[in-house]
């Protein structure tokens, strides 16, 4: 489906003929917050209950993009598949995006993306927050890598994870970057997980700059839980 939604018309038609019916999918588009403006418009104006996937990613969607796409979240209820990853989303734009995940909107995305964007500990920490408010419950994949969250937002998340039941993958690293996560956060995460209900979650911190002596502690302390952990 080849799109340049330059204008509000021609993509309202293109939704008409979405194959599936319940999926957006502008990856690799070149996207901008401008034509993010005409994307939500028109997927409002065309009704967004139908949609389960909206897939924007690889694209040059900032925060502006990010915060007119959380008003189609407000009418999105039925929305499992948020992907978002390889953009320009910073931390005012995934705090619009999380304010959007509460019951009645887009509160069953089980999978967000956001690896490869520009999120930093206030970024994370609204997530945190989503899921002390009740937001965001039937999340279970939430992937992070390679943006600038510290051990501030990964002590957000560590202390609100009690509050995602659902959640088995929770990403801050992966083979082509992590973020800024350190020891306490390092910490932090894994007595989150080695807690959570989850007794299999899959916790992934590749290239963070956690201290070898952390890696052999909490590797030590999970190694009975025997949850999935990743630090190289």
């Amino acid at each position: 489906m080849a799109v340049a939604p330059t204008s509000l018309d021609p993509f309202t038609s293109d939704l008409m003929g979405l194959d599936p019916p319940d999926a957006v999918r502008y990856s690799v588009r070149g996207l901008e917050d401008a034509d993010m403006l005409v994307i939500t418009h028109s997927l409002i104006k065309a009704g967004a209950g139908f949609l389960r996937t909206i897939n924007l990613s690889m694209n040059l969607i900032s925060d502006g993009g990010a915060v007119a796409l959380s008003r189609v979240l407000q009418s999105a209820p039925g929305l499992n598949q948020l992907l978002l990853h390889e953009n320009r989303i910073g931390n005012e734009g995934l705090e619009a995006l999380a304010r959007a995940m509460h019951a009645g909107a887009a509160s069953q995305i089980s999978e967000l993306r956001l690896s490869f964007n520009r999120i930093g500990d206030s970024g994370a920490a609204s997530i945190a927050r989503a899921w002390g408010q009740g937001g965001g419950c039937n999340l279970k994949q939430l992937h992070l890598a390679c943006n600038l969250i510290g051990d501030a937002g990964a002590v957000a998340i560590a202390n609100a994870l009690h509050n995602a039941p659902k959640i088995e993958v929770l990403s801050f690293g992966s083979a082509r970057g992590g973020n800024r996560v350190n020891d306490a956060g390092a910490r932090a995460l894994a007595g989150a997980v080695c807690a959570h209900v989850q007794s299999s979650m899959a916790l992934h911190l590749k290239l963070n700059p956690i201290s070898a002596v952390v890696l052999m502690e909490v590797d030590a302390a999970m190694s009975a839980r025997k949850p999935l952990i990743s630090f190289e």
